[in-house]
């Protein structure tokens, strides 16, 4: 091995190891973040999605590393590329997490290609691509918003209630009449 190897296998052992204390830094921050992150209430919401805004959730040093990956020296991403940066940041936090974090991207995404195509093989490989939530988890969100809106609401709108009460009363006056005379 001459010199010149030596000092380049060097430089690129130094570069390997500053890379993986960096990678290490980045996971233990996006660990924190979800530790401190506000869980999402079950089932969650359209508000509660707006609420749960990724920008305001994924660590900046993971958004500014992205940003410098993708748009090079340029600190400021336009808007397709910044909404290109958050998607591949939620991927990573949810790919550091085992899928723990949910993002509204993975939910709705979800959702939306379960409810257009109908089609469980593709939802579920666009989750194992790490792109969205399984096609159970769908099914489990459809089934819990829709017992949570029968919990809370009737099946009568309060104009039929009213009139329903109306109605039986007046029968149960017309019943009284027709027995009082009989």
């Amino acid at each position: 091995m001459t010199v010149a190897e030596a000092i380049g296998s060097a430089f690129d052992f130094e570069l390997i190891s500053n890379q993986g204390d960096f990678a290490l830094d980045i996971r233990k921050s996006l660990k924190q973040a979800f530790v401190d992150a506000k869980p999402l209430p079950w089932p969650p919401t359209a508000d509660d999605l707006d609420a749960y805004a990724p920008e305001d959730i994924i660590p900046k040093e993971l958004l500014s590393f992205l940003t410098k990956l993708i748009c090079g020296e340029s600190d400021v991403a336009n808007s397709e590329k910044y909404r290109i940066i958050l998607s591949i940041a939620q991927d990573i936090c949810r790919a550091v997490t085992n899928g723990e974090w949910k993002f509204s991207k993975h939910i709705l995404l979800c959702t939306t290609v379960r409810h257009l195509y109908r089609s469980k093989i593709l939802t579920t490989m666009l989750s194992r691509l790490g792109h969205c939530e399984s096609y159970d988890f769908s099914l489990e969100l459809e089934t819990s918003l829709a017992r949570a809106i029968n919990d809370s609401t009737t099946t009568l709108t309060p104009l039929i209630v009213t009139v329903s009460h109306l109605v039986l009363q007046f029968l149960l006056m017309l019943s009284m009449m027709f027995f009082e005379q009989s």
